[in-house]
């Protein structure tokens, strides 16, 4: 591999190589939190017996 051969370039791309992973790591709870608040919502719009009901 002479990409690697330039010590220069081979640390640059590891830096870029970490900043993608804390990127990707960083990102993945937002991503459940947003498929989760999804799930929720479609469960609870048909879902029935979780409203509240005017008595009156």
């Amino acid at each position: 591999m002479l990409l690697f051969a330039n010590p220069n370039l081979a640390m640059g791309l590891k830096f870029i190589y970490i900043f993608i992973w804390g990127v990707i790591v960083i990102a993945i709870p937002f991503i459940i939190a947003a498929i989760e608040a999804t799930a929720y919502r479609a469960l609870m719009d048909k879902s029935k017996a979780t409203e509240i009901s005017n008595p009156a």
